[in-house]
């Protein structure tokens, strides 16, 4: 299980604001309410899950369709909720997470007609901060709150 992780934040807040390098992610409604996302058009953090009936699921784009599609599916930046736990002291519930992230194959090429080509497994790890470079996320201030992991750029 090397893709497990599970986050033990020193205090409940927010996890930082990104966007996912799946192609798809689908969201099904966590056990208490806590992911937010960003509105493309006003720039608002809302919490999304507050729309959702129980059983129902966000589906949402990723960094690779978004730069497959030349931004025409923009990945969606969102940021989800973290607490420590539950107590008479604290006003954040357990919340539970179990979201499905569908990823093309490590060697899939993404190429849309205007753009440089790019293999997923360097999107992946933003080697070169190939992601940080997307034209759109230079260009507007939806993604100003964008933060990835940190990673050592690849040698050329």
């Amino acid at each position: 299980m090397d893709k497990l992780r599970m986050l033990r934040p020193d205090s409940p807040g927010m996890y930082p604001a990104h966007t996912d390098s799946s192609l798809i992610t689908v969201a099904p409604k966590s056990s208490a309410p806590g992911l937010e996302v960003k509105d493309l058009q006003t720039g608002e953090w809302f919490n999304v899950e507050d729309l959702l009936n129980d059983g129902e699921a966000l589906l949402f784009v990723g960094d690779p369709l978004d730069y497959a599609s030349g931004h025409r599916y923009p990945a969606l930046m969102h940021r989800p909720a973290v607490c420590r736990g539950s107590s008479a002291a604290s006003s954040m519930e357990h919340r539970i997470s179990t979201p499905f992230f569908l990823y093309p194959r490590s060697d899939a090429v993404l190429a849309p007609g205007w753009l440089p080509r790019l293999v997923f497994e360097d999107l992946n790890g933003n080697v070169n901060k190939c992601r940080d470079r997307f034209p759109w996320k230079k260009h507007t201030c939806y993604y100003s709150d964008l933060v990835y992991s940190e990673q050592k750029d690849a040698s050329p």
